[in-house]
């Protein structure tokens, strides 16, 4: 490219652009790329990756990143193929000598791979004159010898260009670059004498490297960054398809922020994975064709929705909902915000930052009530809690857990109350055991897998999930407390009478999914759904199916059970967690909400 100073293609602001259709109508086009590099114990680390520019042998520095090449890469490879994620990796040629192990078994899993430089200490700008040609060519080169297929795009190391890179990479063939990271959609550059490149977009924020080593993040704050992410650019990629990136490096010793990335589609048709090699040429070619098509704008309202901790089963309705239709038939689009608590969901949804959360427990929404809170219950979903006791398979009976640590959804969570109406008739009162608290079930089945806590109430299909996993099922929440409703649809008042229209349809479409559910004969396609929506076991999925439309948890009239809504009322006031009056009608939403018995 031409020194100038703007880069080598138009300005083009994102609201005045065609619509990009991505195949298969998906919202977002995700890649994954793993950074394998390699350091050499001669050469110092350059504080662009993280070093301290100390003089060699630094061997702090150096076994960090040796580390991601002994143990780490090898911890990201399970993981992705565990959620059938292929890969893109930016990779130095010298891996390829160095460490032939890594390709052989990226290899094994179908990896795309793009040159990364030969080295990540040695970077393009600041190569000898002349130099930079034969630098590119021999990692592509290097990479085709040993993988068996020529990179078609390129990551700098340190994405780091000069004036001349882009045309040496078009020279050597490559099809895209991955440097610039100013969009949330690819565009084309246009280069000296004629060629051209796509640039795709790569990601500095959702990328571990600077997250941990610049910003100080956690690993849980990391996953977070990566849900909201995706929360906005699948709702955004309704209107015209995005691009998300995901950066990992493998010398990171925090695996278990890895597993978002499969884990956030709100639907199974709204996420494209790339770069697999057929779907990467025809990206390519959609771009560098008619670039991008033209269709008209969607219609359709977005609504935000809240829902709490993972997908599990208590969240069927909604993913039913997507898979069927039924929200893009009403002209909806359900921008889903999963939140790790049903208090810091409520939070949000007075504060305004939801419209509506569904499939919420109710009691952390009626103590918000209670304070005074611009929200209201508008129908019950689940009508019993289907929880279960899971504890560590030494322990039999509940006796046994005198002394143990309990992992509940908080101190006043409904789960609290549970486990309490549990523990009571089999012997055992509050004191005799330790609670902590995790918001979300997903969470608490983390604690009690990684030995963390003795025993952990859980949703399915995480209960029958840790039973195959050969813990301990010491009761169901049902069997001690049927006549409690569970979950139920919240509203913010405002959106109740701002948009009134939009509520009736998301209620209406809440409906026909509950009743598609309690159809058995979808059981094969429920399982489906909630498997892709999930990543869970088909057989743990199943039992849960089963579980839940044999004891009819769901509630298909749409309507609140004044019975129901008295006793769970009661219970809380008991407990002292409601101040004021027990009457229904403070927390329910006149004119929407309809009562029954």
């Amino acid at each position: 490219m031409k020194p100038a100073p703007y880069g080598p293609f138009a300005y083009s602001p994102i609201i005045r652009r065609s619509c990009l259709i991505w195949p298969g109508d998906a919202h977002v086009a995700l890649w994954v790329i793993p950074n394998i590099e390699f350091f050499s114990l001669m050469e110092k680390v350059p504080a662009g990756s993280g070093g301290p520019g100390t003089p060699v042998p630094d061997i702090p520095s150096w076994s960090a990143r040796d580390y991601g090449n002994r143990v780490g890469v090898f911890r990201l490879m399970q993981v992705l193929d565990r959620h059938g994620i292929r890969a893109t990796v930016a990779l130095n040629s010298d891996v390829c000598a160095q460490h032939p192990e890594i390709i052989e078994e990226g290899r094994k899993l179908g990896w795309e791979w793009m040159g990364h430089c030969e080295s990540n200490t040695r970077r393009l700008n600041e190569a000898p004159p002349g130099e930079e040609k034969a630098i590119i060519g021999r990692t592509l080169a290097t990479i085709a010898q040993t993988t068996g297929a020529r990179p078609a795009g390129w990551l700098g190391s340190g994405l780091q260009e000069t004036w001349d890179t882009l045309e040496l990479l078009a020279a050597e063939g490559c099809e895209y670059v991955c440097d610039w990271t100013n969009d949330d959609q690819p565009y084309v550059m246009k280069l000296v004498g004629g060629g051209r490149l796509i640039s795709l977009p790569y990601s500095h924020e959702i990328n571990d490297k600077p997250v941990f080593e610049r910003f100080h993040r956690t690993a849980d704050e990391f996953r977070n960054m990566i849900c909201r992410q995706f929360d906005v650019l699948y709702r955004e990629g309704a209107q015209s398809g995005r691009v998300m990136a995901i950066a990992l490096h493998p010398k990171r010793r925090v695996p278990r922020s890895r597993d978002i990335i499969a884990r956030r589609s709100p639907s199974s048709n709204g996420v494209q994975v790339i770069m697999d090699r057929w779907s990467r040429k025809a990206f390519v070619a959609l771009l560098a064709g008619a670039t991008m098509v033209l269709a008209p704008q969607a219609k359709a309202e977005t609504v935000t929705v809240g829902l709490v901790g993972a997908v599990s089963s208590t969240h069927w309705p909604v993913y039913i909902g997507l898979a069927k239709g039924y929200y893009a038939a009403e002209d909806l689009t359900p921008d889903l915000v999963f939140i790790q608590s049903s208090a810091a969901l409520v939070q949000q949804l007075t504060a305004g930052s939801l419209d509506l959360a569904l499939s919420t427990g109710l009691a952390d929404p009626i103590r918000a009530i209670d304070k005074g809170s611009p929200i209201a219950i508008v129908r019950i979903e689940m009508q019993a809690p289907p929880y279960a006791l899971l504890a560590k398979p030494a322990i039999k009976r509940w006796p046994e857990l005198k002394g143990k640590t309990i992992s509940i959804g908080g101190p006043k969570d409904i789960t609290r109350i549970y486990l309490e109406r549990m523990a009571a008739p089999n012997g055992l009162k509050a004191g005799d055991y330790d609670t902590v608290f995790a918001g979300a079930t997903s969470a608490r089945f983390s604690a009690l897998q990684s030995g963390a806590v003795d025993a952990a109430i859980l949703l399915p299909p995480f209960n029958f999930y840790a039973e195959s996993a050969g813990f301990t099922n010491l009761g169901l929440t049902i069997d001690y407390a049927k006549e409690l409703p569970f979950t139920g649809t919240v509203v913010g008042r405002a959106l109740a009478s701002a948009r009134k229209a939009v509520l009736d349809k998301v209620l209406l479409v809440n409906s026909k999914s509950m009743a598609w559910f309690s159809d058995p004969a979808n059981r094969t396609e429920a399982i489906k759904i909630m498997v892709e929506a999930s990543k869970l076991k088909e057989e743990d999925v199943a039992k849960s199916y089963d579980f839940l439309h044999e004891n009819q948890f769901f509630e298909k009239t749409g309507m609140v059970s004044k019975t129901k809504m008295d006793a769970l009322l009661n219970a809380l006031k008991s407990l002292g967690d409601i101040e004021g009056q027990t009457n229904i009608e403070r927390f329910i939403l006149p004119g929407v909400s309809q009562l029954t018995d």
